[in-house]
């Protein structure tokens, strides 16, 4: 503290003895003044007569009032030429270092200057002076040609990119041409020439200014600091290294002026340059490990859009995944759109691409590619088959997000692999013509409710045959012992994969019996995977009652194998049911760009195929392979599957007697019930039962109805699930079987 105050108020006195020594200075120069004119006045007054003389006190004051006004006015004219001087030094300044800092921006104009000024003067020279215009035209067409030629050779053609030096050689041969032709053109004409030259040299230009990123400007406390030199690797074709490193440099330089200085938001912080690829730049951050900022901070959206701003970079274009080290955080900036073009299905087995669905050796695992990482190293995929199971999928995205195009390429897999497809829109079969006509069966969706008009929703139909579909499969696996009780792959007796499309449409649907076709479909649960059935569905919402129909079952079954797709939505209150660690998804690339959060790269950016650029309809890419056909057990379940609507003794679906049923279909919602007879139950047990009726309901609706307490109306109700005439709802309901 001693030297701190020591330091003050030396610091203090110097100001102070500065001061005052301008002050005495200022005072003997007025005095010095006021002398000299107090002189000249004496001498003046001299020569007047006595009577007409000025008191000498009076020419003093009068002296040294003056020589005080000139100091002023010297000093004020001394103060105005410094601060012009420091202007016209700063004006000068800013001018060199925005030319410096735009060098790149301004090449074709630096490139055309030259030209411009010559031609200019050729004109003035033609037109004001005695030399001939023709003559003058052809040796300006002559020099201009040799110096351009030598320049290219010299300088030019080291310096611009291969990309770039078909346009530049036109530029220079107009250029040429430009300058020859000035000397000819009638004073009228000027302006048609350099409208010309002006729109010719833009034009040419643009791809260059396309490339060519511009310089973050930074303020000066930010262009001061110190950083180590950024190592650029061999350019990406079409891109050089001057102007990867302005890019990098520039990006590292505002991390560590704006971002992670004293009190900034992520202090402490480093970035390192990584690398690389046609497409990506990749960073390292390396978090303080005694500061406040973990990773999680940086997952935030707020976080998010503070680093997009400080580096200058659009918020869509920053991704960042997790490392092993919690204080060391991979970001991406996505310089340009990657090549996706899609040459046709991607499948593993095993881990290894196939070309056939022959390949497939039972008990391997099946993957689908459906995108791949913007770092180049590996690629997002559904696990289809795995471990003696058939996986489900969801995936998650809004308009625009590309969700639709995710599910082509998977049903193209799907149809590569020998799958069966069974395909339902929540839009009507508004969403993808090639599922609507490419799937092995089509069902017809209405949002009606489902007395208006059966016929014009199948939403029943679909989960009576899923039913029927799995019923068969269950006798299967008792019947053959090889199977041992689990789904081995078999081109004989392919997967069936329910695709749905806007599928919160279909499960929240209300089933005319009461309750959602979620729970439907949440009532099969985990029996899919080892029957061979699966589901992929797609939507824009994430909730267990706006997507699910209330089914916590049936959003289990759909992750079970950890399969699925974030792809944007910008709205946050649909995702509120995602893992804490699932990036912003308001911040993800529209048209294909997405996550995975159940994967082991879960904050790891990934790209879809680009099936619009491979020159086909995805319908011809599924037309290309054979479609699969279902086994004799599950054809023959499901062309018997027409169940009539279940009553209090209703034996289920499935079976022969529900086979000659009239009109639409009803999907029997649970398993068969037991051979349980009426007289088995107790007078309280078949007036609960018949209360129950075809409605789902609570003890306290059937105590109301009954006219007695709560208590016995769930031991009557307890009592039918244990005698397999009733079951009993997620939310607490019950309903007959």
């Amino acid at each position: 503290m001693q030297v701190t105050s020591t330091h003050t108020e030396a610091a203090d006195t110097t100001v102070a003895d500065t001061a005052a020594d301008t002050t005495a200075q200022r005072a003997i120069q007025i005095d010095q003044l006021a002398q000299k004119l107090h002189q000249e006045r004496l001498q003046a007054e001299q020569r007047k007569p006595p009577e007409q003389r000025t008191n000498p006190t009076v020419l003093w004051r009068q002296a040294h009032r003056e020589a005080r006004t000139q100091v002023r006015n010297e000093v004020i004219r001394a103060r105005a030429k410094e601060a012009t001087r420091k202007a016209a030094t700063n004006v000068y300044a800013d001018v060199r270092a925005a030319v410096h800092r735009n060098r790149q921006q301004l090449a074709p104009w630096l490139l055309a200057a030259p030209y411009a000024a010559t031609g200019e003067a050729a004109h003035l020279l033609a037109t004001y002076g005695s030399g001939s215009p023709l003559g003058m035209s052809a040796v300006l067409a002559a020099t201009s040609a040799g110096a351009s030629y030598a320049a290219w050779r010299r300088r030019l053609a080291s310096r611009i990119p291969t990309a770039f030096r078909a346009k530049a050689q036109a530029g220079l041969g107009g250029l040429c041409g430009w300058t020859a032709a000035m000397p000819l053109v009638p004073p009228s004409g000027q302006a048609g020439m350099w409208l010309s030259l002006i729109g010719g040299t833009a034009y040419l230009g643009l791809s260059w200014w396309r490339k060519h990123d511009h310089p973050i400007p930074l303020a000066d406390d930010v262009a001061a600091v110190e950083l180590p030199a950024v190592d650029v690797p061999s350019p990406a074709s079409g891109e050089d290294d001057d102007t990867t490193h302005i890019r990098v440099h520039g990006i590292i330089q505002a991390w560590h002026g704006r971002l992670a200085r004293k009190g900034g938001p992520i202090e402490g912080s480093t970035l390192t340059y990584v690398g690389s690829n046609t497409s990506v730049d990749e960073y390292e951050i390396q978090l303080d490990r005694d500061g406040s900022i973990t990773r999680e901070h940086l997952r935030q959206k707020q976080m998010h859009a503070r680093i997009a701003l400080a580096t200058g970079v659009l918020e869509n274009k920053l991704s960042f995944e997790d490392t092993d080290d919690p204080a060391r955080i991979i970001m991406r900036h996505l310089v340009k759109e990657p090549s996706t073009s899609y040459d046709g299905p991607i499948v593993l087995c095993d881990g290894k691409p196939i070309h056939s669905r022959w390949e497939i050796t039972p008990g391997s695992t099946v993957d689908i590619v459906y995108g791949h990482y913007l770092d180049g190293r590996g690629h997002a995929a559904y696990r289809v088959i795995d471990a003696g199971s058939v996986n489900s999928m969801f995936v998650l995205g809004g308009t625009g997000s590309g969700k639709t195009k995710l599910l082509e390429c998977l049903a193209i897999g799907l149809r590569f692999i020998g799958a069966v497809i069974w395909y339902i829109d929540g839009q009507g079969g508004a969403s993808s013509a090639a599922l609507d006509d490419h799937a092995h069966r089509r069902f017809q969706f209405s949002k009606d409710d489902p007395g208006d008009d059966p016929g014009e929703d199948q939403t029943d139909q679909l989960a009576t045959m899923v039913n029927a579909a799995m019923q068969a499969r269950n006798r299967e696996l008792r019947e053959r012992r090889e199977l041992r009780n689990r789904y081995t792959y078999d081109p004989a007796r392919p997967p069936i994969i329910v695709l749905l499309e806007e599928a919160h449409e279909v499960f929240c649907k209300k089933q005319a019996g009461g309750g959602t076709y979620g729970e439907v479909f949440g009532q099969f649960g985990q029996q899919t995977r080892k029957l061979g059935v699966g589901f992929v569905a797609a939507s824009q919402d994430f909730d267990l009652t706006s997507t699910f129909g209330g089914s916590a079952r049936l959003r289990s079954a759909l992750l079970a194998g950890s399969n699925f797709a974030a792809m944007r939505l910008p709205d946050k209150s649909r995702i509120g049911m995602l893992p804490a660690s699932t990036p912003a998804l308001d911040t993800i690339p529209p048209k294909g760009y997405g996550f995975s959060p159940f994967s082991a790269r879960e904050s790891a950016l990934w790209r879809t195929a680009n099936l619009d650029a491979s020159g086909r309809e995805p319908g011809e890419w599924m037309a290309d392979h054979d479609p699969a056909e279902l086994d004799a057990h599950v054809a023959d379940a499901i062309g018997h599957s027409r169940p009539t609507a279940p009553a209090a003794g209703s034996t289920g679906a499935g079976g022969a007697g529900a086979s000659g049923a009239d009109g639409p279909p009803r999907v029997v919602r649970f398993p068969a019930a037991a051979a349980t007879t009426v007289d088995e139950l107790t007078d309280g047990q078949r007036r609960a039962l018949a209360a129950l009726g075809g409605d789902a309901k609570s003890p306290t609706t059937l105590a109301e109805l009954l006219g007695i307490t709560r208590q016995g109306a769930a031991k009557h109700l307890d009592a039918l699930v244990a005698k397999r005439r009733a079951v009993k709802l997620e939310d607490g309901r019950y309903m007959a079987r």
